[in-house]
C-alpha cells in the first residue's frame, strides 16, 4: 500500500482554532481516535472535501474556477474567518533529496548535484525530517515553508551557497538574482510541483451506510449504486475480465468472516438483493445479521476504490472485535488505498503498522497528537471511556494459570481488602501454564498475549517460578511477560517458591490430603518451597504385592477449596507483600 499522504497541520477548521495541530506521519492506515464531539473528524473531512486530486495545477485551477467544494463559513473556527484557515502538507526529507536529484536530471541527463549540497538544503528547510508546505484553503494559494517555527530570514552562507546550486541547476538559464526573491522561491516552486505533492482522489464513507436500490447512481459510498457496481464485476464484459478479481476478492473475505469456505455473493438478475450461497441455502445477505451485511458492504467500497485516499467514518459500528480486526487485516493486504479513519473503537488501536491519533477537546478547541507507545494508547481508552479491557467489564484484571490459583487468589484478597468483589472490581482470567512454560519468548501467542497489555494497564500476573533450587532461574518468556507487566501500573509477581501451592503452610496442606485422600494418603513427599508440595506416598493396598508408589497428579481444586476454608497465613514467603500490591492496583483503578 503506497502512502500518498505523508502528513497534514491545519489550522481555524471546524474544532481546529488558531493554534495548528499536526498529525505526522501518516501510515497506510490512520486511526483518528477520541470521544464523541472531540473533532475527530475535522481531519478526514478535510481531507475528503479540499485535497480531492491535489497538486499546484489544480489549486490554481480552484482558485479560478472553483470546481471543488468550496470552504463553507460553517467549516470556519468560531470567530475567525476564512482567510485564516490554513494547512500545511508535509514531505520527509529524503523524498525532497529525491525530488531534487530527479529535476537535476532531468534538466540535464546524467548530471548529478552534490549530495552534501542537497543535505544542507534540505536541513534547511526540514523540522524533525519533514519538510512542511504551507497553503490557504479558502484562497486556493501557496503561503510558504514550514511550520510557525520556520525562519527563512537567518541563513548562513552555506545554505545559500548550496541553495543557489540547487537553483541555477532547475533553472539553467538563470545565473544572477537574489536569495530571498529568486534563489529560494523558485527552488521551492519546483518542488511544489513535484508528484510527491500530488495525491489522487479522495473517496468519503459515511457513518450510516445501508445497501440501495438497483438503478442508483454509486456515487458515494453510503451503499447507493453497489448492487449494481456489484453485478458489474460479477460478470464483466470480455476486455473487462480482470474485473471479477475484485468480485472473487471479496468473496474470499466473506469465507473468513463467516468461516464458510463455500460462502459465495450472487447478484441475480432483477438485482433486488445481494443475495449468499452458504451451507447450501441461498440467503439475502441481510439475514446473515448485520455485522456481516456493514463488513461485507465496507470490504466492497474498499477493493472497489483503487490507489485512492479512503476517509471510513466508524467503520466498528455494528462489528463484533473479531470482524474489526479481520476487516483492518483485509484493508491492509487486500486493497491498494491509503485509509483515514475516525474511531471510538479501542480494538481498531492495536492494528499492526497503522499511525494513531489520539484526538481531545481542550479549552473548547480540538487538539491531536500521536499516540504510538503503550502509555499514549492507554490514556486514548481512559479518554473514551474504556475504564476497563474490551475484553472484560472489570476495572483491574489478574491473569493466572488455572482455576486453584483463582481459588487461593481469591481468598488472599478477601483476606486483606474484603470489600473488593470479583467481577465488579477485579477480573480473574487464565492463560494456561503452557503459554510461559513451553513457548518461546517470541512465538505468536506469547506477543498476542502481551497485547492485552496495551489495551488496559491495570492488569496482573501470577506465574509459577517452577524453580528447583534457589539458584534456578525463570525463563526468557517469563521474564519477558515480566518486563510488560511491570510496567506503568501493572504487576508481574513470579511465586518466590516453585508454585502457589508452597504458599500454603505443610501442615494445612497436610490435613487437606488427609480429608481428600482419607484411604491413600499416606505422607508428603517433600515440604521445601522449591518441591512439589502436593504430591504425596500412597498407602499400600490390601491387595497381595501391591505397591505404595506416588500420587502425582492430585486434584488442585479440591484442594483449594479445602483449604481455603481456613484462614490464610500471610506470613508465607512474599505473600503479604504480594497481595498487598495487587489490592492497590485494584484500588487504584477503581479510584
Amino acid at each position: 500500500m503506497e502512502i500518498f499522504l505523508h502528513g497534514l497541520a491545519l489550522r481555524n477548521y471546524r474544532g481546529i482554532g488558531p493554534k495548528r495541530q499536526e498529525a505526522c506521519p501518516f501510515a497506510a492506515i490512520n486511526l483518528f481516535v477520541g470521544p464523541n464531539n472531540s473533532g475527530k473528524s475535522a481531519f478526514l473531512a478535510f481531507i475528503a472535501e479540499q485535497l480531492n486530486n491535489f497538486s499546484s495545477e489544480h489549486l490554481k485551477s480552484r482558485a479560478n474556477n472553483q470546481i471543488d467544494k468550496t470552504l463553507a463559513q460553517s467549516d470556519v473556527h468560531l470567530g475567525q474567518d476564512r482567510t485564516s484557515v490554513h494547512f500545511d502538507l508535509a514531505l520527509p526529507k529524503e523524498k525532497i533529496h529525491e525530488l531534487i536529484e530527479e529535476a537535476a536530471n532531468a534538466q540535464h541527463e546524467g548530471h548529478r548535484l552534490s549530495s552534501k549540497m542537497i543535505d544542507i538544503f534540505t536541513n534547511y528547510l526540514s523540522q524533525n525530517d519533514w519538510v512542511w508546505f504551507r497553503y490557504s484553503a479558502h484562497q486556493k494559494t501557496y503561503l510558504g515553508i514550514g511550520s510557525d517555527e520556520f525562519n527563512p530570514k537567518n541563513v548562513d552562507s552555506s545554505v545559500k551557497n548550496a541553495t543557489y546550486t540547487i537553483w541555477q541547476t532547475l533553472y539553467p538559464n538563470n545565473s544572477s538574482g537574489a536569495f530571498d526573491q529568486h534563489w529560494f522561491p523558485e527552488s521551492i516552486s519546483a518542488l511544489i510541483n513535484s508528484k510527491h505533492l500530488k495525491l489522487p482522489k479522495t473517496v468519503y464513507v459515511p457513518a450510516i451506510r445501508q445497501i440501495g436500490k438497483k438503478g442508483e447512481q454509486y456515487e458515494d459510498m453510503s451503499g447507493k449504486g453497489l448492487i449494481d457496481k456489484l453485478a458489474e464485476i460479477q460478470n464483466p464484459g470480455h476486455l473487462e475480465r480482470h474485473k471479477q478479481i475484485d468480485f472473487d476478492a471479496i468473496n474470499d473475505f466473506l469465507h473468513s468472516v463467516t468461516g464458510d469456505s463455500s460462502a459465495r455473493l450472487e447478484i441475480p438478475h432483477d438485482r433486488e438483493h445481494i443475495l449468499v450461497h452458504m451451507d447450501g441455502r441461498l440467503l439475502p445477505l441481510s439475514s446473515l445479521g448485520t455485522g456481516i451485511h456493514e463488513i461485507i458492504m465496507l470490504a466492497a467500497f474498499c477493493t472497489l476504490s483503487k490507489e485512492n485516499i479512503v476517509c471510513i467514518e466508524e467503520p466498528e459500528i455494528h462489528l463484533h472485535p473479531s470482524l474489526q480486526r479481520k476487516l483492518m487485516q483485509y484493508l491492509a493486504t487486500k486493497t491498494t488505498n491509503q485509509y483515514f479513519i475516525a474511531t471510538h473503537s479501542a480494538v481498531l488501536i492495536d492494528t499492526p503498522g497503522a499511525a494513531t491519533f489520539h484526538v481531545s477537546l481542550v479549552a473548547g478547541q480540538t487538539t491531536v497528537r500521536p499516540a504510538s507507545t503503550p502509555s499514549e494508547r492507554y490514556r486514548i481508552c481512559s479518554d473514551l471511556g474504556y475504564r476497563a479491557s474490551d475484553i472484560v467489564q472489570a476495572n483491574s484484571i489478574i491473569w493466572v494459570e488455572g482455576p486453584s490459583d483463582r481459588i487461593y487468589l481469591k481468598h488472599w484478597i478477601a483476606a486483606i481488602a474484603p470489600e473488593l468483589v470479583e467481577g465488579l472490581h477485579y477480573s480473574i482470567m487464565f492463560y494456561g501454564g503452557r503459554l510461559l512454560s513451553h513457548l518461546t519468548a517470541d512465538d505468536e501467542e506469547v506477543e498476542d498475549f502481551i497485547k492485552l497489555r496495551r489495551l488496559n494497564r491495570n492488569l496482573a500476573i501470577i506465574i509459577d517460578s517452577d524453580k528447583t533450587s534457589a539458584r534456578s532461574l525463570i525463563n526468557d518468556t517469563k521474564k519477558r511477560v515480566c518486563e510488560e507487566f511491570n510496567k506503568d501500573s501493572g504487576v508481574a509477581w513470579v511465586t518466590k517458591g516453585r508454585e502457589i501451592e508452597n504458599y500454603i503452610p505443610v501442615e494445612t496442606v497436610e490435613s487437606a490430603l488427609k480429608e481428600i485422600y482419607s484411604n491413600s494418603f499416606s505422607r508428603l513427599c517433600a515440604t521445601g518451597k522449591y518441591d512439589h508440595i502436593l504430591h504425596f506416598e500412597k498407602k499400600p493396598t490390601s491387595r497381595k504385592g501391591s505397591k505404595a508408589g506416588i500420587n502425582e497428579s492430585p486434584d488442585k481444586i479440591k484442594i483449594a477449596k479445602h483449604v481455603c476454608l481456613s484462614r490464610p497465613d500471610l506470613t508465607m514467603l512474599d505473600l503479604n507483600d504480594r497481595v498487598n500490591e495487587l489490592v492497590q492496583m485494584i484500588e487504584r483503578a477503581n479510584e
